[in-house]
């Protein structure tokens, strides 16, 4: 699967205050289809569902020359996550409402029809037995519904571990300006999550050849292709 990601590098630096004071990074996302464009700029949400916890990612980009520049991210969390509520579907949709809320005041109302919104959900989703997990997702898709952002089909759903692992590693290395360069100017990610560890790094296209079927994810950034292997 190939995944584009902006060029540039993010306005603000891990651990520092974007302009909205909140604190300001980038996140691994598949982004959900509908940007919403206002003037020079682009919204996405993500909202990534894991173990302990959900959190939103309301991603405020720069439209500049055909490239994305990110200029914000918008960001909270909440406990417990949605696996928690795994005998009640509805009560785990109804605890994203703060979420939603945040997302309500990031995104200009006059844009927020045209904004993609998608969520992820993690290890304590796929383990959930028999077909609980299914009926969570089916709760929290009606319930995103009720927003007046754009849900595309296929938004909502659970992401295994091999591109929960890439994402992982794309985000490291978008942050710490390592892409572009080819894979030995990467770095290792190592994603130590609430119900699962993933372990993720560029090779070489004459390794990546080699690996294991499946162990392979394909990445598209900074001009370049990778092949990131993700255990």
């Amino acid at each position: 699967m190939g995944v584009a990601f902006p060029r540039a590098p993010p306005a603000a630096q891990p651990g520092e205050l974007g302009d909205s004071g909140t604190k300001t990074t980038t996140g691994s996302s598949e982004l959900g289809g509908g940007d919403a464009v206002g003037g020079d700029f682009v919204y996405n949400i993500v909202l990534d569902a894991g173990s302990t916890g959900s959190r939103i990612h309301v991603f405020k980009f720069e439209k500049a020359g055909g490239e994305l520049k990110l200029i914000s991210d918008t960001f909270e969390q909440l406990k417990p996550g949605l696996s928690s509520f795994r005998d009640e579907p509805q009560k785990a949709a109804e605890s994203l409402r703060p979420l939603l809320e945040v997302a309500l005041g990031a995104v200009p109302k006059g844009q927020q029809a045209r904004t993609g919104v998608s969520l992820r959900a993690t290890a304590g989703l796929r383990l959930l037995p028999g077909g609980k997990a299914d009926d969570i997702l089916r709760a929290v898709t009606a319930f995103l519904q009720q927003y007046p952002f754009k849900l595309g089909e296929g938004a909502v759903g659970i992401m295994d571990g091999a591109h929960e692992g890439a994402y992982a590693w794309l985000t490291l290395n978008y942050l710490l300006g390592k892409l572009g360069g080819g894979h030995a100017a990467t770095v290792a990610a190592i994603d130590l999550g609430g119900g699962s560890v993933q372990e993720a790094f560029a090779l070489p296209d004459d390794a990546a050849s080699a690996a294991p079927k499946g162990y392979v994810t394909k990445l598209r950034a900074g001009g370049s292709t990778y092949s990131v292997y993700v255990h």
